[in-house]
């Protein structure tokens, strides 16, 4: 059952979890293989599978979680493409993709897709990604939170989520929350109309499902992953940003590149500082998926 006014969700093992987006409310956009609001009557995601390329749409079972009996009853002995991924924040931003070759895939041949036993979608890290246009990040220093659940198929430049300027005198501007660069070290990256980069990389990155979480007021950053901080107040000002596109998978800006070789089961985004709901959030996150 799901008890809406308390913002719980009962889920199949006799526990229950809270509702995020019932609590820290605000979000821009929220993409999830689970129910993030419990007021949210959509579906998850929308599934292409291989065999007639006929799409259906997939909701949640009485415990909040991905239908993957639903699932698995669409695409058969056949493999399944996300064309969209549900927006439950309540904007209606849903992110999509409409070519086949670059949509990910979440079940292979009859067979869900998984990490670490979470059900996850796969992108392919050569062309696999999932765009909308929204200006919502557009201005000069503009807040920004995130909260990603991924898992890294290959350590390397991994663009997980970029928001940016797909259309434009100058493809310049983005705002990289947090990323893979190389087999290195993480980092995130802000720049502006003029160019101008505010870019950090640190500690090592780690393949395996992790919750990489961001958090920002628009003059200075700070980056956790798996509920420990990497790096905390760093500098990120720049001028005028605009803002037209936000993409997962992959950096567009006119021409796309950084396509991630990556799982993904969980994007928030908030426009917003959420410092201070930082702790709570990574804390429901990490009961649902169990990462650290």
């Amino acid at each position: 059952m799901i008890l809406s006014s308390l913002g719980i969700i009962s889920v199949s093992r006799g526990m229950s979890y809270t509702a995020p987006l019932d609590v820290y409310t605000g979000a821009s956009m929220a993409y999830s293989l689970r129910k993030l609001r419990s007021a949210y009557t959509g579906s998850a995601i929308s599934v292409r599978r291989s065999s007639d390329n006929v799409s259906a749409d997939i909701g949640f079972t009485s415990s909040g979680q991905l239908d993957t009996a639903s699932l698995l009853n669409h695409c058969g002995v056949n493999s399944g493409y996300i064309t969209k991924w549900y927006d439950q924040s309540g904007n209606g931003v849903n992110i999509e993709q409409t070519t086949f070759s670059s949509q990910p895939m979440i079940v292979n041949a009859g067979s869900l897709i998984t990490s670490s036993g979470s059900v996850c979608m796969q992108f392919d890290g050569v062309d696999d990604h999932l765009t909308v246009l929204n200006s919502v990040f557009s201005g000069t220093n503009k807040p920004i939170s995130t909260y990603q659940v991924l898992e890294y198929s290959t350590l390397r430049y991994n663009e997980t989520l970029t928001i940016s300027r797909e259309y434009g005198p100058t493809d310049c501007e983005f705002i990289i929350p947090f990323r893979s660069q190389s087999n290195t070290s993480y980092g995130f990256g802000w720049r502006d109309s003029g160019c101008t980069l505010k870019i950090n990389s640190f500690s090592t990155p780690t393949t395996g499902k992790q919750l990489l979480s961001q958090w920002s007021n628009g003059t200075t950053t700070s980056n956790n992953k798996n509920a420990v901080n990497l790096v905390s107040n760093y500098n990120i000002s720049v001028d005028n940003i605009v803002i037209n596109n936000i993409t997962i998978g992959a950096l567009k800006r006119g021409t796309i590149s950084g396509y991630s070789h990556m799982k993904s089961m969980e994007v928030i985004i908030y426009p917003t500082n959420e410092s201070a709901n930082i702790s709570g959030m990574e804390s429901n996150i990490n009961s649902f998926y169990s990462i650290y």
